[in-house]
C-alpha cells in the first residue's frame, strides 16, 4: 500500500503542472491519512468548491456590468455562467462516477469540466478582447480537473 505522500507525487506526476498539484493535495490536512479514494474526493470537493464559488462571482460580475454598456463583457460573462453551470453538473455526476467506481466515466467526465474552464477562458481572447476576470478561476478549475483525471487513471489501474 502507498503512503499518502507516495499517491500525491504518482498522482501529481501525471499532470501538466506538478508543482499545483501537489500545492492542492498537500493543502488539505486529511490528504496526510489518505487513501486514493479519499483523495479523489477531496480533490472533487475543492473542484465543486471552486466550481459553486465562481457561479457566483460571474452573477455578481453580470450584476456589477448590469450598470455599464459593454455589451461584449455581458456576452462573455453569459456564456461563461453556462460554462459553469455545465462544470456544476459534470461535477456532480463525477461524485457519482467515483462511488460507483466508474473511474474511466470519471477521468472522461472531468477532462470535459476542464474543457469548460478552458472555453469560458478563451471567450474573452475573442474579438473584441476583454480582459478576463476569471483567469485564475479558470486555471484552478483546469488544474483539478487535470489532478481528478490522473486519480481517476491511478484508480481504475488499481480496481
Amino acid at each position: 500500500m502507498d503512503t499518502s505522500a507516495g499517491l500525491v507525487d504518482k498522482i501529481c506526476k501525471q499532470t501538466h503542472d506538478q508543482n499545483t498539484c501537489e500545492l492542492y493535495l498537500n493543502d488539505d490536512p486529511f490528504t496526510k491519512t489518505s487513501d486514493l479514494n479519499d483523495l479523489a474526493h477531496v480533490v472533487l470537493d475543492v473542484a465543486m468548491n471552486i466550481t459553486s464559488d465562481s457561479h457566483v462571482y460571474i452573477v455578481e460580475l453580470m450584476n456589477d456590468t448590469s450598470d455599464t454598456n459593454d455589451i461584449v463583457m455581458k456576452q462573455y460573462l453569459s456564456g461563461c455562467l453556462d460554462e459553469y453551470t455545465t462544470c456544476l453538473v459534470g461535477i456532480k455526476k463525477a461524485f457519482k462516477d467515483l462511488d460507483s467506481g466508474a473511474y474511466k466515466t470519471l477521468g472522461i467526465d472531468m477532462v470535459a469540466v476542464g474543457r469548460e474552464a478552458i472555453s469560458c477562458e478563451e471567450l474573452f481572447k475573442g474579438e473584441p478582447y476583454r480582459d478576463s476576470p476569471l483567469t485564475l478561476r479558470n486555471q484552478a478549475l483546469f488544474n483539478l480537473c487535470d489532478i481528478s483525471k490522473a486519480t481517476a487513471n491511478l484508480l481504475g489501474r488499481m480496481g
